[in-house]
């Protein structure tokens, strides 16, 4: 608890930069008060989530993840904006996002087939990995790049340590360095290809223009545009 109280003037900043940023709407993201949980050692570093009763919302991250901290709070502004979008969303328009979301997300991380979790988790996970930190997506050349800095001994360990490491590879019959290499093409396009997250950054690339030269909040640029990128 005292260590959670040291982080409160950093938490607030982080908050108000996201608010800025997304600019919400008090009748859409309806929180008037953050409550943030003590740290749970026994919770892993990746763990979170969020609760909302009534106008106050109660987060719950690990204290050494801040990021997973804004994750949960910006389902607060995100999800009742997408709530709003999927009424101007056609059938197939919401068939096209299922289709184009992460195996990572769809499979793994088992979202499924749903459109409202999958644009949800995608909107925010594109700002906090990769606009927040001024990145791009990642591409094949990206991942031709990564795979090459890694050692056999390294890609042996964490083969024996990282088990969605091991079980993608298994289902491609990758045993060693050099399979991955000579299978890279096929691996990324099924395991690390993210066609949702390249649509979602072009448009908060828009959106950072747009929002630059006139005012405007990301939920109205998100019902007015998002329609035509997908």
């Amino acid at each position: 608890i005292k260590k959670r109280k040291q982080t409160i003037p950093e938490v607030q900043e982080r908050i108000k930069n996201l608010i800025d940023f997304f600019k919400p709407s008090p009748q859409t993201t309806r929180v008037r008060r953050i409550i943030i949980t003590p740290t749970d050692f026994l919770e892993r570093k990746e763990s979170g989530s969020s609760f909302q009763f009534g106008d106050e919302i109660i987060l719950r991250s690990h204290i050494e993840n801040p990021s997973n901290l804004e994750h949960e709070f910006l389902h607060s502004v995100v999800n009742p904006i997408v709530d709003k979008l999927s009424e101007k969303l056609s059938d197939k328009q919401k068939q096209k996002i299922s289709n184009l979301g992460s195996y990572r997300l769809r499979v793994e991380q088992n979202y499924g087939e749903n459109f409202y979790s999958l644009l949800c988790e995608e909107f925010i996970r594109t700002y906090n990995d990769v606009v927040q930190r001024d990145e791009k997506p990642m591409v094949y050349d990206d991942f031709v790049q990564k795979i090459n800095e890694i050692e056999e001994e390294e890609f042996t360990e964490l083969l024996q340590k990282n088990k969605t490491l091991k079980n993608r590879c298994e289902q491609l019959g990758i045993k060693k360095l050099q399979d991955l290499k000579d299978s890279s093409q096929e691996y990324f396009d099924k395991f690390e290809s993210n066609k949702l997250r390249e649509i979602i950054f072009k448009f908060y690339q828009k959106y950072i223009e747009e929002k630059e030269k006139a005012e405007i909040t990301f939920e109205g640029f998100v019902l007015r545009d998002f329609g035509e990128e997908v």
